[in-house]
């Protein structure tokens, strides 16, 4: 009995410590909130009562978590406006079906191609495991959401609602922020809807399309 106090005081002890080096040598990101032009505020004012705006490096923090794929676990910061100061803990979250292919079909036959990176990532918020994290993260793209003391901030890229918004431009907002909910629907929102049925959609699609955008991105947003 004695002995096996002490190895669950070591376990502890390692997993604590993990979670103290990694929360050292995490990368912090620092952003600020953005305007935009007055045409672009009166278009989201259609949509949303309230919203912040601001830029981040997408190939920057997805390179950074990239690398860290062996880790158990990927810490980072991520400071937007000094307002928002979340330490992140993350793990990649593979969310296809086992045994899912990626194939396409051609005058020779069907060829199987090799499976893209997981771009997909959950964890948690400030060493909070109810202050729950999902997130998309891709060289050109970050969306998702997080959980901060029960209210959910939804973030997305603004040329979602502006067509003319730079790439590197993010919009975050909560789901009481929206006015016309009728009006769209982001990839986030959507998830909600489809968690039930996406692996039996994805089993219908044909293979040429198995292999397109379309089908890659149903899965990158299923978080």
């Amino acid at each position: 009995m004695r002995n096996s106090h002490i190895y669950s005081l070591l376990f502890s002890g390692v997993f604590f410590l993990t979670i103290a080096t990694g929360i050292m040598a995490q990368q912090s990101f620092q952003t600020y909130y953005e305007s935009i032009e007055t045409t672009q505020e009166n278009k989201l004012a259609e949509s949303f009562s309230s919203y912040k705006v601001f830029s981040l490096d997408f190939s920057q923090i997805n390179k950074y978590v990239k690398e860290r794929y062996a880790d158990n676990l990927i810490f980072l910061n991520l400071n937007i406006n000094n307002v928002y100061e979340w330490q992140l803990t993350l793990e990649p979250n593979d969310m296809r079906s086992i045994g899912y292919k990626s194939v396409i079909t051609t005058d020779n036959g069907e060829i199987e191609q090799k499976l893209q990176a997981v771009n997909t990532y959950k964890g948690f918020l400030n060493s909070n495991e109810n202050d729950i994290v999902r997130l998309t993260i891709e060289d050109n793209n970050i969306n998702g959401y997080i959980i901060e003391n029960g209210e959910m901030h939804y973030i997305e890229q603004l040329k979602n609602f502006i067509s003319d918004a730079r790439p590197s431009q993010l919009i975050m907002y909560s789901p009481d922020d929206v006015i016309k909910k009728e009006s769209f629907s982001c990839g986030v929102i959507e998830i909600e809807n489809q968690k039930n049925n996406i692996n039996n959609n994805l089993s219908k699609q044909s293979t040429s399309l198995c292999a397109g955008d379309s089908v890659i991105q149903v899965e990158i947003v299923l978080i």
